[in-house]
């Protein structure tokens, strides 16, 4: 398929507008991507590990890390329909490219890493390296981009908008604790940001679709495709719902029982529950440029 076939589709929708739609089907592929790799691997190796995440530390690495590095820069393109929308896209963007970088601690007792628990999990030693290297890298990355973004949006941030001072805010905040931590307790960070990220993570999704579902309640009905208002509306709310309800039964079940085979079954619910909001929301704005 050809740039110039996409550039004047037959509904007369403009290339913004496609290029609009085929980033947020790339990342629902993404997400997918990373679904088709751990099966392969999980067959491949006659176990199921004890978390998705774990498979970092099998065959599906590659796949692992680089969706969710597509994830996260996605993420961070996309524009949300209000302030608060795309600052929670953007911090859900790092988050995901953190999740991506720093693996799950592991029993690292020795290959294969995430099968067997133990009291006692770290990432193990021959992978700190290249977790080293990614950090810095990302967050070399990260700090251009905040220092171009706040002298670009400098004039905005003296005019007082409040979504762009939070969000700056938020970034900020996040990359000197990140970065801190990092640097003043590495030990703690390469046990906890995982975790901390996922969570992150799917909290600002967790809020994106609450706030999708407030104003999908309110739009008119003439310039949405396949679904209702009504329906769109109740279909996040829920989804929204598995979601809390998925992290929180996981913050339990750590503090309750530890790690265990159990994670795996709640994070493949989240991913399910996290493509089903996205593939929604797509059809819903699919006339648009934004959320």
């Amino acid at each position: 398929m050809t740039t110039s076939s996409l550039a004047a589709p037959p509904d007369g929708d403009g290339a913004a507008v496609i290029t609009y739609r085929y980033v947020r089907l790339m990342l629902a592929a993404a997400v997918f991507a990373i679904g088709v790799a751990v099966t392969l691997s999980a067959v491949s190796e006659s176990r199921i590990r004890g978390s998705i995440s774990a498979y970092y530390y099998s065959p599906a690495q590659t796949v692992f890390v680089g969706a969710l590095c597509a994830i996260g820069l996605a993420l961070v393109a996309l524009q949300g329909g209000t302030g608060t929308e795309d600052n929670l896209l953007n911090l859900a963007g790092l988050f995901a490219m953190v999740v991506a970088i720093v693996p799950t601690p592991v029993c690292p007792i020795g290959p294969p890493y995430g099968v067997v628990n133990c009291e006692t999990t770290a990432v193990p030693r021959s992978f700190v390296p290249e977790v080293s290297n990614a950090s810095r890298t990302l967050a070399g990355v990260v700090l251009a981009a905040l220092v171009y973004i706040t002298i670009a949006l400098w004039r905005r941030v003296r005019a007082g908008e409040r979504a762009i001072i939070a969000g700056l805010a938020a970034v900020w905040i996040l990359f000197i604790v990140g970065v801190g931590a990092a640097l003043l307790r590495p030990q703690w960070y390469l046990v906890t940001a995982h975790y901390v990220a996922a969570s992150g993570l799917f909290a600002c999704i967790t809020c994106v679709a609450v706030i999708n579902a407030d104003r999908a309640g309110r739009r008119d009905p003439t310039t949405l495709r396949m679904l209702t208002p009504g329906v769109y509306r109740r279909s996040y709310v829920v989804l929204a719902a598995v979601m809390t309800l998925a992290v929180l039964t996981a913050i339990a079940l750590f503090v309750v029982v530890g790690g265990g085979g159990w994670l795996i079954w709640i994070e493949i619910v989240l991913m399910v529950a996290f493509v089903v909001f996205w593939l929604l929301q797509t059809a819903e704005n699919w006339r648009t440029e934004s959320h």
